[in-house]
């Protein structure tokens, strides 16, 4: 029998940072497409971290994909609005 263990808080920023990591560092390496994943892995883990999203914008935007990295944006900058607020 599998028993799946819950992450805390503390554990799912700390996963979500490494995954934004990963795709920063593939970002910068031309492998957007897997950059995205990386992204994306770290909004599911941390929603409102603003670096993931903008770095979708950023992927999307090198993908061609305009529309995307417009929505992306707009999520990143909503956050960041909502954290001055």
């Amino acid at each position: 029998m599998e028993t799946t263990r819950v992450l805390s808080e503390n554990e799912k920023r700390q996963s979500a940072h490494k995954a934004y990591m990963r795709g920063v560092i593939d970002s910068q390496l031309g492998n957007h497409r897997i950059a995205i994943i990386c992204f994306e892995q770290a909004v599911n883990l941390d929603p409102p971290h603003s670096d993931a999203c903008r770095g979708l914008a950023s992927a999307y935007e090198e993908l061609g994909d305009s529309v995307k990295a417009q929505q992306w944006d707009s999520i990143a900058n909503s956050i960041v609005n909502s954290l001055k607020a």
